[in-house]
């Protein structure tokens, strides 16, 4: 039986942090990582322009640039691909931020070890499912744009939250 790979970009400026990551990533029983790093987020975006990837672990902490900056800028770059922050930042207000910005987790390099590989397998599963969830309410604001009899929605507060032309 073949193993699941999954192509992860590690951008990371610090050789023992990444050999950590490197090494737990290499424990894994049952996917096979196919890990590129780079230590600079020019390098991450310019990588991403050649290469299909399935995610991303990304420290804030950089040459380049520095703390939820560093997650914003990434994120213009690939809005799409899930990325999961880890750093040795322990501020709950900037892990915050960061998961409401739209990384997938984040993770205290110091207190994450063995935590890594399910992280990464989490943040692919909630991005399909965000994905699956978006294309599924494409499909029905379509539905419901097109259909010929009127459809109006309200809230709890009683205010209408969606109607289609036939309603107007």
């Amino acid at each position: 039986m073949s193993k699941k790979v999954i192509h992860l970009l590690l951008v990371e400026d610090k050789d023992t942090d990444a050999l950590v990551a490197r090494e737990e990533l290499s424990d894994s029983v049952d996917v096979v990582f196919e890990m590129t790093r780079v230590d600079r987020l020019r390098s991450a975006v310019n990588f991403l322009e050649n290469k299909t990837l399935d995610v991303v672990v990304l420290d804030l902490s950089l040459p380049d640039s520095d703390g939820l900056e560093t997650f914003v800028k990434f994120r213009v770059a690939a809005p799409n691909l899930p990325v999961v922050v880890a750093s040795h930042r322990s501020d709950e207000s900037i892990a915050l931020q960061a998961v409401q910005a739209g990384a997938q987790d984040y993770l205290v390099k110091d207190h994450a070890y063995g935590l890594l590989v399910r992280t990464i397998r989490y943040a692919i599963e909630r991005a399909q499912v965000q994905f699956a969830l978006h294309r599924t309410e494409e499909r029905l604001s379509g539905v419901i744009e097109s259909a010929r009899d009127a459809i109006i929605r309200i809230d709890h507060e009683h205010l209408i939250v969606v109607f289609n032309a036939a309603a107007k």
